[in-house]
Order: structure tokens, then sequence, then C-alpha cells
């Protein structure tokens, strides 16, 4: 069912700690770095539905990597004057097509058949996102191969407005 989602002020400093504290074997079996400037600012969301966020994100970059080459995830943050954060996830793997890049947050939808996966933490990362009032999107990591997912959420200084129940779908497979 519906539940009302109450956004309140998240350290994503924490999120970030808990979410590489869950995915530690697999970063460690990948030999994958993350990058990450201290301290990342504090926002207005979610905290369970940012570490599925962070977890989708992070799993996805060192998912799609080339043959041999070791994942690096360089997490950044930046506050604007309109009291958005911009958080962007820049990787070195294998990179999103220009035509693909809107609809890799369509359900079910897989670019790469070789990796196992079911094709939904995109789309659940895209809701997640949209329930606490954000926007996501996807462009080329500058320099260099990768891609560069951007995630735009109100800082934790800004008063939260009334938000509208959002239906999430039910997960029953891992989350990236």
């Amino acid at each position: 069912g519906r539940q009302e989602l109450r956004l309140e002020v998240v350290s994503l400093d924490q999120v970030l700690r808990s979410t590489l504290a869950i995915m530690d074997g697999e970063l460690a079996n990948r030999r994958a770095t993350v990058v990450a400037p201290a301290p990342l600012p504090a926002v207005l969301g979610d905290a369970v539905l940012l570490q599925v966020v962070f977890q989708n994100l992070i799993g996805n970059s060192i998912k799609f990597v080339a043959e041999g080459v070791t994942p690096r995830i360089e997490l950044t943050a930046q506050a604007d004057a309109n009291e958005l954060v911009t958080l962007s996830f820049t990787d070195n793997g294998t990179g999103i097509p220009p035509a693909a890049r809107t609809r890799i947050f369509g359900l079910f939808e897989r670019l790469h058949s070789k990796h196992a996966g079911t094709g939904i933490g995109l789309a659940i990362t895209q809701r997640a996102i949209e329930r606490m009032e954000g926007e996501i999107g996807v462009d080329d990591a500058q320099p260099g191969p990768g891609s560069r997912f951007w995630i735009k959420l109100r800082h934790a200084s800004t008063p939260p407005s009334p938000t509208p129940s959002v239906r999430l779908p039910r997960v029953v497979a891992p989350l990236f």
C-alpha cells in the first residue's frame, strides 16, 4: 500500500558509510575504489531510500566495467543558490549510449544481457528520488569513459513541502 513519506534531514556521509559497509565484500572482490569528499552535505530525504539509491548506483558502477578494469567511483556534491544539492556518481565503466539514457530508468530494462540482473534497480532508484521530490539523470563521465549519474535533492536547510504519496514496486529481488 501507499505510505506517507516524511522528508527528514539525512546525513549523506552516514548514508555513504552504511552503504559501503553493506557492500564491503562486493567492493573488495572487485578491488573497487569509492572516493568522496568529506563532509558530504545533509539533504531532505529518507535515509532508507537514499541507501537503496546509493547501493544501486555504486553496484551498477562496479558491475558494468570493461574486462580488466578496476572499478572507480567518485561521489561529489555541490549546493547551488536554489537550495538544491547535486550529487554526482562518476564511474570508469562502459558508459551508457545517449539513445538509452531515458530507457534505462524503465522497469525491467537491461542494456547488458551478459550481466546478471533484473532491470529494476534504476527504476526503483528513479522512483525513490522522485518520491523525495528530487530528480535523477545520466550523462557521460568527463573526461574519459564511463557514466555520471546525477541526483538533485533539497539541501537540509530547505523547509519540507507536503509530499504526495507515491507507490513503489514491491521488491523481491536484489536491488542491483
